[in-house]
């Protein structure tokens, strides 16, 4: 089994919202907490996918740049549109050659 298909099946099995993003910021993976809160799933951006406000996407580009743990506390759409604060894990890593990053997203309230 290589360690991509590792990381998806504790991505799948994750009790928060996570997804398996590629350095170019698309979506590889998620689980169904994700896709669903979300809603959206592999091939999208997955900072479009949250509305990001610029911090995320400023968050991941320095995890990915210097492969180095990066979590913040982000302001994220719930379903009624409002902002809820939540928190955001980024860990970078090297994957079958490929640099990837697992993001992991959960309520602060």
């Amino acid at each position: 089994m290589s360690v991509r298909c590792t990381l998806e099946n504790l991505i799948t099995m994750f009790p928060r919202w996570a997804a398996l993003v590629d350095h170019g910021g698309t979506i590889l993976h998620c689980n169904e907490g994700f896709a669903k809160r979300f809603t959206t799933g592999p091939g999208v951006p997955w900072l479009e996918a949250v509305r990001d406000s610029g911090l995320l996407q400023a968050a991941t580009a320095q995890a990915m740049s210097v492969c180095k743990y990066s979590g913040l506390e982000v302001p994220l759409p719930k379903g009624d549109g409002t902002l809820a604060p939540a928190w955001c894990d980024i860990y970078p890593l090297q994957c079958d050659g490929n640099m990837l990053c697992v993001v992991v997203l959960h309520s602060t309230k």
